[in-house]
């Protein structure tokens, strides 16, 4: 998100509205996707505090699209394990 972007996201949240969407690029790296670095993605801000929704408008990387369409069963029971039950074998 541009400089610009987060303080205007901070000034709104301030004021008890929310601004947005926002554009910017995913910074970290997601388990089980170590290409999602850099994906593009709108940040929605959302009242109160809830964090914000990320949104992925375009990509065809499988993180992408499990954003933005959802994961497979498998995936997710998988990726749920490993997060729920970190060092236990899978």
């Amino acid at each position: 998100m541009r400089h610009e972007d987060f303080q205007d996201c901070c000034e709104t949240s301030e004021k008890g509205t929310v601004g947005g969407p926002y554009q910017g690029k995913l910074a970290n790296v997601i388990p089980f996707y170590p290409d999602s670095v850099g994906i593009r993605v709108l940040v929605q801000p959302r009242p109160d505090d809830l964090g914000p929704l990320l949104l992925t408008p375009e990509g065809d990387s499988s993180p992408a699209r499990h954003l933005r369409d959802g994961m497979p069963e498998d995936l997710a029971r998988a990726y749920l394990e490993t997060v729920l039950h970190p060092g236990a074998p899978h």
